[in-house]
């Protein structure tokens, strides 16, 4: 779903492994294993890691945080469910507009 480009522990990634981790516990809970699949991946951790990369307006791309506007770091953390601050999402449009990169929104 991501393009190639080097990014350092970029938001990308700690929102695919939140929802890999939500996902794991889905099917513990759902199905009846002998054994429960082992999920090394904390979601409140997580979850603390992905609100790191708010900087008020809009999400950075990766811990870096320089001062480019990433379309995928802003859609990423909805689609996962890892947020849905209703105000950050308000924030992110005024940004896409801002920017001029929302036509018709």
């Amino acid at each position: 779903m991501s393009d190639h480009k080097v990014k350092n522990s970029s938001l990308y990634d700690h929102c695919m492994l939140f929802l890999l981790s939500q996902n794991i516990d889905q099917l513990n809970a759902k199905c009846s294993f002998d054994t429960p699949l082992f999920n090394p991946f904390h979601q409140e951790k997580l979850l603390k890691k992905i609100e790191s990369y708010w900087n008020g307006k809009y999400y950075f791309d990766d811990v870096d945080a320089l001062p480019y506007f990433a379309a995928e770091s802003q859609i990423i953390p909805f689609w996962t469910h890892a947020t849905q601050d209703q105000h950050r999402l308000e924030s992110i449009v005024k940004e896409f507009q801002s920017r001029n990169l929302a036509s018709g929104v």
